[in-house]
């Protein structure tokens, strides 16, 4: 799948911690050969949204400026990305925030710390449903 070609799936993720952001754009760009753009909050990917569409939106929850919780509901209210998959990620263990982001439509919701060979079969699992 490395390499670009027209085929090649896109992903936005969205963390305000540089490292996790260059952390993941390693491994979905270089092992698992995504095309990956970066936002460090909601209202970067808002932006990055203008030119890059992404297959999935790998989201962190606890951000500065906007939450994640609070760019899923921007996104899903806007039929150019209400479509877009969303599976958010967050150090916050509680059920009722988990449970209020899934009610949002999120695709899934992973509490910290991310374990790589799962979030590679979820992220399959949300792209082959929507192929």
């Amino acid at each position: 799948m490395a390499g670009k070609n027209n085929d090649q799936k896109k992903i936005l993720i969205v963390d305000d911690q540089e490292i996790n952001l260059n952390f993941l754009e390693e491994h979905f760009s270089k092992k698992v050969g995504f095309n990956v753009e970066k936002a460090k909050d909601g209202i970067d990917a808002l932006k990055k949204l203008d030119t890059f569409f992404p297959d999935v939106i790998l989201l962190d929850n606890i951000m500065p400026h906007m939450t994640g919780h609070e760019l899923v509901k921007v996104l899903k209210n806007d039929s150019r990305y209400s479509k877009i998959p969303i599976i958010m990620f967050s150090a916050n263990d509680n059920a009722l925030e988990k449970a209020s982001c899934l009610n949002l439509g999120i695709e899934d919701y992973i509490v910290k710390p991310i374990d790589l060979a799962s979030l590679r079969e979820r992220i399959k699992a949300v792209l082959s449903r929507e192929a």
